[in-house]
């Protein structure tokens, strides 16, 4: 544990934040190697191609698909833990732990957690900034999403061995992101990748990394206040829980004890 002050970071247990930071660094990589894989081929919308906007999207349309069905699969998951003792009779309680409809319910509701972001960015991203790299990328991200029930099966529970699977995520959706911001602003997220196909992943990824947790802009303010606010309402809860007694004693509710005579 190393204290800093106003924060103390973990470097063991379940939150050890070495094991957090090999696991950005790994999924950094992964965001570069797969942004890099492709040619920069432009807006799906206005790439200069012989083909129709149809055929620019075939990759973003089958990891559309992917994911559906990646889905569906884990809720399937789910749901047959709890079939398969209660209905299909192929094991019973005591042959499984308390935890497995648990863990198995995680696989999707992690999926669903970041499914807003995931399934809107790839397909703005793609038709307005880059169809080859939201295609490359979107890959890049079932993959992730296939390994990350692997990590719950191992493990039985979050650590930061997680990060290096979902940082992945977190940093393709940053790519989408930024690009997104870049040229919704006017800007030239192609040309800006083009010339900078190391640089241009790099942001995007720290954009999306950060944007989580700690949660730039926004959450840090939000936490304070919220914060503020609840710690006031905790310390006028336990006021009142301190003047129960005295009430009680004022009441007559409540004796005071003697003090005994040696």
């Amino acid at each position: 544990m190393v204290d800093l002050g106003c924060i103390k970071l973990p470097f063991e247990g379940p939150f050890n934040v070495g094991v957090a930071g090999i696991g950005i660094v790994w999924a950094c990589i992964w965001c570069v190697v797969a942004f890099a894989i492709p040619d920069i081929g432009g807006p799906a919308m206005y790439a200069s191609t012989s083909v129709g906007v149809k055929d620019n999207c075939k990759i973003p349309m089958i990891v559309t698909a992917s994911w559906c069905m990646v889905y569906y699969n884990y809720v399937s998951a789910a749901v047959l833990c709890v079939f398969c003792i209660n209905a299909f009779g192929l094991w019973t309680a005591d042959d499984v732990t308390e935890k497995m409809s648990t863990i198995a319910g995680r696989w999707s509701g992690n999926m669903f957690e970041q499914a807003p972001v995931f399934l809107v960015s790839l397909w703005t991203y793609t038709m307005f900034c880059d169809y080859k790299t939201g295609g490359s990328l979107g890959i890049l991200y079932i993959v992730t999403r296939l390994l990350y029930p692997f990590y719950y099966i191992a493990f039985r529970q979050f650590n930061m061995w997680f990060e290096s699977c979902t940082q992945i995520g977190y940093g393709i959706n940053g790519i989408f992101m930024l690009g997104v911001l870049v040229n919704g602003f006017g800007g030239d997220w192609a040309r800006f990748a083009y010339d900078h196909s190391i640089l241009a992943p790099i942001a995007g990824f720290f954009f999306g990394s950060f944007m989580l947790l700690p949660g730039f802009p926004f959450t840090p303010i939000y936490m304070f206040i919220h914060y503020k606010m609840d710690h006031k309402i905790k310390m006028a809860e336990v006021a009142q829980v301190a003047r129960q007694p005295l009430e009680a004693i004022q009441n007559g509710d409540l004796t005071v004890p003697e003090e005994s005579s040696s």
